[in-house]
């Protein structure tokens, strides 16, 4: 599966939110990030585990929404969380979310989602 195009579907707790035409996000699959470590030989490679994760996902909505949002960010719960780009690809898990800053010239926020254990692709 490729990971191209913006979203076009953007489900947190069973409910659909709206995105943006030029949404722009960052996505994260890996579980691990990897260093180069120098040496006197051949250069080391060091892998430190790090959370899969979406980040900056702008998340436009009313104040219900919005409400609901941050009740779902406040929650010990975790919560199904599913994104699906433009290009068709589909990655669901079951996770947490982090809230950012409304913006009240349009009711937009950035929403940052970490699955518990990954993001999973369904396959179409």
């Amino acid at each position: 599966m490729r990971i191209s195009g913006t979203p076009i579907t953007i489900r947190i707790g069973g409910v659909e939110f709206s995105v943006p035409a030029d949404a722009n996000f960052k996505i994260n699959l890996s579980t691990f990030k990897s260093e180069v470590l120098p040496t006197t030989g051949d250069n080391m490679r060091k892998m430190t585990k790090q959370p899969s994760s979406i980040m900056g996902l702008p998340i436009i909505g009313d104040v219900h929404e919005m409400d609901f949002l941050t009740t779902l960010a406040e929650s010990p719960d975790d919560t199904q969380m599913s994104v699906t780009l433009a290009d068709g690809s589909t990655y669901s898990a079951t996770g947490f979310i982090n809230m950012n800053e409304i913006e009240s010239s349009d009711y937009k926020c950035l929403v940052d989602m970490f699955p518990r254990a990954k993001w999973v692709p369904l396959l179409v």
